[in-house]
Parts: structure tokens; C-alpha cells; sequence
């Protein structure tokens, strides 16, 4: 497994994890061109993208995607509650793209598990994953999150790699 943050913070949030040949993305908060230049970086293109898994519907983590899904019609992951919020928020978008991953729920991609869970931020159905991949190796991945609930920290237990974001504080 490789692991590349394209952008972390304010402005923009993409993750890309690289395992045999295909990839995965963690967010779409970067336009089409960033993207290409940082998967060119990492060995890869955009065609070797199998699906792309969103934490939550702020513009930080969602600015590309309409470009990137109407383009390239790679598979997006999300709870429904984000989904319906992805659609009020770029309504241009192409949703037959979607694919409803309902928060504690488990998607397959080849070669790979990925559950979501809940962390706590201020979007309507805000969500981090466990990627298990099928040679025992697990990442965690939870942004935006202010402090670790109990759920967070059972969900992320065993894993080898975690990415954490903590930069949300609930009280502003």
C-alpha cells in the first residue's frame, strides 16, 4: 500500500492510497489538474482510480469532485446524508455516480474493506473509514475532528497506519 496526502487543510483535502495497480481517493477537495499532476507523481492517473470515499460535504472536501465525477464517472462513496447535502451543494453534479454507504456500513472494492464511522464535526452525516486490505494491512482515516470519541478510537484500533485531522473545534 502507498500513501499520498494531495492536500490537507482549509483550502483542500484529498487523500490517494495506492494498492496493486489501482487507487482510491479520501475527499475530491482538488480540482482535475492538481489531481492528474500529484497521481503522475505517485506512479499513477486518474484512469487507475477505482472509487472515490467522502468524509462530508464542505467545499473543502468536495470543490473537485463535480469535474472529477462528471469526467472521469468513478464510483462515490458517501452516506446519504452527505450525498443528498453533495447534491444541494453542486447541483451540476452527475449522481448516477453515487453509491450510498450508510455510516458503520461496509463497502468491497478488490482487494479491500472499507467501513465507515462517525466523528464529530458539524456537517450533516460527518464520517471517517477503516480501509482493511486483503493481505491484513489496515489505515485509518478520521478529519476534521476536534477530539477522539470512544467509536473513533475502536474503529481505528489495529490499524498499522492512521491519518488524523484536528483541526475542528466544537465550541467555535
Amino acid at each position: 500500500m502507498e500513501l499520498m496526502t494531495i492536500r490537507s487543510g482549509s483550502n483542500a483535502n484529498c487523500v490517494y492510497i495506492k494498492k496493486d495497480g489501482y487507487g482510491i481517493l479520501i475527499d475530491a477537495g482538488v480540482g482535475p489538474r492538481t489531481l492528474a499532476s500529484a497521481l503522475r507523481a505517485a506512479g499513477s492517473d486518474i484512469s487507475r482510480v477505482a472509487a472515490i470515499f467522502i468524509t462530508h460535504e464542505h467545499i473543502d472536501h468536495i470543490r473537485g469532485l463535480e469535474t472529477i465525477t462528471n469526467r472521469y464517472h468513478i464510483p462515490v462513496f458517501a452516506n446519504e446524508a452527505t450525498l443528498y447535502a453533495i447534491e444541494a451543494r453542486l447541483p451540476g453534479i452527475d449522481s448516477s455516480a453515487f453509491y450510498t454507504l450508510p455510516t458503520g456500513a461496509n463497502a468491497v472494492c478488490p482487494d479491500l474493506q472499507v467501513t465507515s464511522f462517525k466523528t464529530p464535526h458539524d456537517a450533516c452525516g460527518s464520517v471517517g473509514f477503516r480501509f482493511n486490505f486483503s493481505d491484513g494491512s489496515a489505515l485509518g482515516y478520521a478529519t476534521d475532528i476536534g477530539y477522539i470519541t470512544k467509536g473513533i478510537a475502536n474503529a481505528l484500533f489495529g490499524c498499522q497506519t492512521v491519518i488524523l485531522e484536528s483541526n475542528y473545534d466544537v465550541q467555535l
